[in-house]
């Protein structure tokens, strides 16, 4: 008997909910789970697996295509399995590819953006460009603890309770180091807290109490990798016009190109608090909803649009992407007389599909690069550039 007949599923029937089923896992899908299929050829999604395991599984959720299943165990690992970093992997809200060699883990982000490109009917551009991360380990710059007394740690997978940890594998050193004084000041706290530590620049760490995601100001968590998503956007945009950073933030994006840009607005309904003389003096922030900050541009743009100078745009929206009125944001930018757009997004469908919005009234896909951002997770960054005449 052969290798792979051995490792075939003793399942004669289609499995049904709550039952316990072996399952050979084929595929990695983008949003993380193993995919397996059972007797009637019915897709079955098993977190924390990979190509090639043969592994029992509960069945938790089922639907008329496709099933859910928690993993119960690995009965035969295959060659893509790798032994988690993390001693509370699996447990932990966090990372969700510990187990997956990272060769594979960067293949399918990139197979699954060009995927949702091709849900969209779009084109692949001319140009793809693939930037995988050069650190899979110790590359968050910012995380957020939860703590009671002395107990401090993460919230577990699909729930509240916390998971105590000692260090984090894919945070700073840093910021490690710091989480023995957290939990020493945690324990004088009479209630639970929550606190966001991140790591500067010069190593320094910064501590935020019970206060929102990113309070002490938004930045990219990966560091290394923002700067090579800052260099592409330096590479694609014209110099000399004016730019519009709409869903700008602190300008992390934009700030950049201000020595060789007339000007820069940076549009969100979250800006910088910093003095005014920290910035470029051509940068202005502009503290309003994106959608409505550009219509009402556009609705002051007198005569002809043509008679306004070619400007360029950077849109780096939200993960639930642009707003449903986006053919009015997209002759909004023609009124502007916006010529090219870079367009971000850290949730590949709605990226593409906004896409598809633009490339569907005239303009042209490019290129696209993507960036790595979050290593050991399913999560991937993706930049566009499109052009209109």
């Amino acid at each position: 008997m052969s290798k792979n007949q051995r490792r075939r599923p003793p399942n004669p029937r289609p499995a049904t909910g709550n039952e316990v089923c072996v399952l050979q896992v084929e595929d990695l899908s983008r949003g993380g789970n193993g995919v397996a299929k059972d007797s009637s050829g019915r897709v079955i999604f098993i977190p924390f697996t990979a190509p090639g395991d043969l592994v029992k599984a509960r069945i938790t959720r089922q639907k008329s295509h496709y099933a859910q299943a928690e993993l119960v165990q690995v009965l035969e690992p295959s060659g893509q399995r790798q032994v988690p970093l993390c001693p509370v992997f699996g447990r932990c809200g966090g990372c969700d590819w510990q187990h997956v060699a990272y060769p594979l883990q960067w293949q399918t982000k990139c197979d699954g953006v060009k995927a949702a490109l091709s849900r969209q009917d779009l084109p692949m551009p001319q140009s793809w460009q693939e930037y995988p991360a050069n650190r899979i380990w110790s590359y968050r710059n910012r995380i957020q603890l939860r703590g009671k007394k002395s107990v401090l740690g993460f919230y577990s997978r699909a729930s509240h309770s916390i998971v105590p940890v000692e260090r984090c594998a894919i945070a700073h050193e840093e910021l490690n180091e710091y989480i023995a004084t957290v939990r020493e000041q945690g324990k004088l706290r009479t209630k639970p807290y929550k606190v966001e530590l991140a790591v500067d620049a010069d190593g320094s760490v910064r501590a935020v109490w019970d206060g929102a995601t990113a309070a002490g100001g938004f930045e990219q968590i990966n560091s290394e990798q923002n700067q090579r998503l800052r260099h592409w956007v330096m590479e694609n945009i014209s110099n000399h016009r004016t730019v519009l950073d709409l869903y700008g933030g602190s300008a992390n994006l934009s700030a950049q190109l201000a020595p060789d840009s007339q000007v820069i607005h940076c549009v969100d309904l979250s800006i910088p608090l910093s003095e005014k003389n920290q910035w470029p003096s051509n940068i202005s922030f502009h503290r309003s909803d994106v959608f409505a900050w550009v219509l009402e541009q556009a609705r002051q743009v007198p005569g002809n649009s043509a008679d306004v100078p070619p400007s360029s745009a950077i849109i780096d929206p939200p993960r639930g992407g642009m707003p449903e009125q986006l053919p009015q944001f997209i002759e909004a930018l023609r009124r502007l007389n916006v010529t090219e757009l870079i367009a971000v997004g850290c949730k590949t469908d709605t990226w593409a599909r906004d896409l598809a919005g633009f490339i569907h009234q005239g303009w042209r896909l490019q290129k696209v690069a993507v960036f790595d951002f979050f290593p050991q997770t399913a999560h991937v960054e993706s930049a566009a550039l499109l052009t209109c005449n």
